[in-house]
């Protein structure tokens, strides 16, 4: 009888089972623990959420999630892109309002975390740049092993609860956006969780009770920077002699800029908001600015076919004319 089992695939497939006796789809069984206060923290980020804003255009973020492992304390962010400096700032504001930092941090290996990956036969690469992060704040990063989520099974279950916001989907502004995001935080951490019998607000003392004082003077330094600008008779502001193009209704008037990762976030005072990708170009164009600035220019209507051509062969000439420029200026330099 055990032979004909062993040899019949028919029944192998009915149970999934090898010829060795081995389950080839189970997985390894999932064991709950616990961490001691202050030990540990789980990281992960929401990819590529898309909602839809007031204005009616899409914006594709990423949200970022640090959990703290006793006290299951949550902190979300709104990230940029999913870069390692997006990633160290965003661990910095969570710092900063969590008031600690954990003695370890388990990551998964993302690229904007590890250089190589880890895997039950590699210890893998971890990013530079987040290494000197680390320990400058103090902390140890441990990756997670790849293709293990339950690993990090804390922090993965607590990104499910960020669905929320697509029900406010084409209600958003920027503003409100990270604002719905705090209040998601907010209720979960002021809440009991009957599954770990916790309040995590309530549990957070514990952890900073067992952790070093926040050195706040070197953690400003990685946090966002922040500053206001006036918009120019362009409809351009400056960042480091380079200029960045904005809506030119708000010409002559502030706007208040944020350095994230490797993005300018431009925000008017009406919640509208742009972002541009920083670079060395002294001219950095959005079409659709351009095209609204065109559009006045000529008295040619927004939704023109002419119009939508004109703004890109004209943007395409301006570029080309800024690379040959650059190209003439480094050989003379050189």
């Amino acid at each position: 009888m055990k032979y004909w089992v062993n040899n019949n695939k028919d029944v192998l497939d009915l149970f999934k089972i090898s010829k060795h006796g081995n389950n080839k789809y189970s997985s390894r069984a999932v064991v709950r623990f616990e961490t001691e206060p202050g030990q540990q923290a789980q990281f992960d980020f929401k990819e590529s959420v898309k909602i839809k804003m007031i204005d009616g255009k899409e914006m594709s973020v990423y949200i970022a999630c640090l959990l703290f492992s006793y006290s299951r304390f949550r902190l979300y962010v709104l990230m940029p892109d999913l870069t390692t400096e997006s990633v160290i700032q965003a661990l910095a504001m969570m710092f900063e309002k969590a008031g600690c930092v954990p003695k370890e941090i388990l990551f998964d290996n993302a690229k904007a975390i590890m250089i190589e990956a880890r895997t039950s036969k590699n210890e893998g690469k971890v990013n530079p740049k987040l290494s000197a992060f680390a320990k400058d704040m103090g902390f140890e990063i441990k990756p997670c092993v790849a293709r293990r989520p339950q690993t990090k099974g804390k922090v993965e279950s607590q990104m499910k609860v960020l669905d929320d916001l697509y029900a406010y989907s084409g209600d958003l502004d920027f503003d409100s956006l990270v604002k719905q995001i705090e209040k998601i935080e907010t209720r979960e951490n002021y809440k009991f969780h009957s599954n770990y019998q916790k309040v995590p607000t309530l549990n957070l003392n514990k952890e900073k009770e067992a952790l070093p004082a926040l050195n706040e003077e070197l953690l400003k330094s990685y946090l966002p920077q922040n500053f206001e600008r006036i918009i120019d008779k362009s409809g351009m502001i400056k960042y480091e002699n380079n200029n960045y193009s904005v809506d030119n209704n708000y010409i002559n008037k502030k706007c208040n800029v944020s350095i994230f990762g490797n993005y300018l976030i431009i925000k008017y005072s009406t919640n509208k908001f742009v972002s541009h990708l920083i670079s060395d170009k002294i001219f950095n164009y959005s079409q659709e600015f351009y095209q609204n600035a065109l559009s006045k220019a000529t008295n040619l209507p927004l939704n023109d076919s002419k119009l939508k051509e004109m703004a890109k062969n004209n943007l395409n000439i301006f570029n080309q004319q800024i690379i040959k420029d650059n190209t003439f200026n480094n050989k003379w330099k050189e």
